[in-house]
This record gives structure tokens, C-alpha cells and sequence, in this order.
């Protein structure tokens, strides 16, 4: 049986209990790092308008930039994964990615880009029919539909592949494609879940907007803490699937697990 929303939220409360000095302090260290990494993209736009040689080389200077910022923000996912675990979490964890297989992050993710990116076709005959023929009414008409299906396409996608970090800190040397299946696997029948999981947090992220960005310190490490847990849910469940398909293997299950989980967290 899955944990309610209001479970994962309550677990996530008391798993950064005592921890939050620490998840904000990671963070803000991770922001200042990533900031300063990622400053050269301000001027990209410039650059390509003055000289795209230029900007090219920016473009270029700026990849290997963000992929080490990617693998900041990970770390500090680990971080808040070690709190949940029970254990007390300290700077080391930023550097999980790094120790673990760096390229595999940036596989995934790249992967996960270009599956988004994907589902965004269905909107292409439009836009390209708005562009040869003007703002007609069937072009308009076409883009619409194209548009909508897509987005829709899109936000299935994104939460289907949203458990992708976890079984990655989980799994590090899994191949980016087993990670992706994964993932799609495990959030079969639970992404209007998950959705709602997010949609709760959003009077938090307003909140945190008019606090000038104070609240969003506490809000979060709330909300990546609820995620993670999010994930061990799930990964319980399916455990307790693969316990009974042994239990009973005419009634077995072609979905595999990926993971322990950390079942004394919930006792």
C-alpha cells in the first residue's frame, strides 16, 4: 500500500528535522557555485549577435560548466537522501556524482532531454504550416492541436521519467537506457500522484516568491525531501510486489525492482 501525500510530506518534515541548518547551508553553497559557473551564459546571446565564432566558443566553454553544476545539484539530492536514511549528511555528500560514475548523470540527462524534446513533434506540422501560409485559421487550428498535444505528451513524459535522479544515487553504474525504463516502470499508474505531490507545493513556492526568496530556503529542501521519499515509496511497493510474485509465481509481475529500501524509516 502507497503512503498518502500528506504521509510523504509528514515523513519529510521529520527526516529534515534537526537537518535543516545543514540543507540550507549545502544549498546556498551549491547556488554561489553553480551561479559563478554558470555567468558565462549571460553573455552568450551577445556573443552569437557580435560574432557567432565567439559565441560558439562560449556555447562551448559553458557545457562542461553546466554538467558540473548538474552534478552539484544532484549531490545535494543526496544529501537530503541521507536524512531520509537516517544518516548525518555533511558537505561529502555534494560530491556523490563526481565519486560515482559523472558521465552516467549526463547521459541520463541528455536522454531525458531528448525524450521531452520528442514529444514535441506532434506541434511541428503547425508551426511549420504558420510560417508558410500566415496566421490563417486552419494553420492557427493545426498549431493548436499540435501544441496541446504535445504539451500533454510532455507532461507525461516529465513525470514519468521524474524518478530518474533517485534510481541513478541509488544505481549509479546502471546503464542511462535501464535507468530510463526504470523509471518509466516504476511511475507506471502513479504520476497523477506524483503530480499532485507537486501541485501541493505551489501556495509554498508563492509564498516563498513573496518572501523575496527567504521562504524558499525552508520550502525547498520540503519539497526534493518529499520527492525522495516519493521514490522509496515506490520502490516498497514494489518490493512487496516481487516478495508475492515469489510468494506466488503464477501471479508474478513483469516489472523489476531497482533498489533497496530503507524500510526501518517507516516502522
Amino acid at each position: 500500500m502507497t503512503r498518502s501525500i500528506q504521509e510523504l510530506k509528514a515523513g519529510a518534515r521529520d527526516a529534515l528535522l534537526g537537518n535543516y541548518g545543514t540543507s540550507i547551508g549545502c544549498w546556498l553553497i551549491v547556488s554561489m557555485i553553480v551561479n559563478v559557473l554558470l555567468s558565462p551564459t549571460y553573455a552568450l546571446a551577445e556573443a552569437f549577435e557580435t560574432s557567432p565564432s565567439r559565441g560558439f566558443l562560449y556555447l562551448l566553454l559553458e557545457i562542461p560548466l553546466a554538467a558540473v553544476a548538474l552534478c552539484l545539484f544532484y549531490g545535494w539530492i543526496n544529501l537530503l537522501r541521507s536524512f531520509v536514511q537516517g544518516q548525518a549528511g555533511g558537505l561529502n555528500e555534494l560530491l556523490f556524482c563526481f565519486r560515482n560514475h559523472p558521465i552516467r548523470i549526463l547521459q541520463i540527462t541528455v536522454l531525458k532531454f531528448l525524450c521531452l524534446m520528442a514529444c514535441f513533434l506532434p506541434a511541428l506540422p503547425g508551426a511549420i504550416a504558420l510560417t508558410v501560409y500566415g496566421s490563417s485559421a486552419k494553420s492557427v487550428f493545426l498549431f493548436g492541436v499540435g501544441l496541446a498535444v504535445s504539451v500533454g505528451l510532455g507532461l507525461v513524459a516529465a513525470l514519468s521519467l521524474s524518478l530518474c535522479g533517485m534510481l541513478y544515487l541509488e544505481n549509479p553504474s546502471f546503464p542511462a537506457a535501464e535507468v530510463i525504463r526504470r523509471s518509466r516502470l516504476l511511475m507506471k499508474g502513479h504520476k497523477f500522484r506524483c503530480l499532485f505531490l507537486i501541485v501541493s507545493f505551489i501556495g509554498m513556492y508563492l509564498l516563498g516568491i513573496l518572501s523575496f526568496g527567504l521562504a524558499l530556503l525552508w520550502v525547498l529542501p520540503y519539497f526534493e525531501t518529499s520527492q525522495v521519499l516519493f521514490y522509496y515509496d515506490l520502490e516498497k511497493r514494489q518490493q512487496v510486489q516481487e516478495d508475492q510474485d515469489q510468494a506466488f509465481p503464477e501471479q508474478s509481475s513483469p516489472v523489476s525492482g531497482s533498489g533497496p529500501y530503507y524500510q526501518d524509516y517507516w516502522m
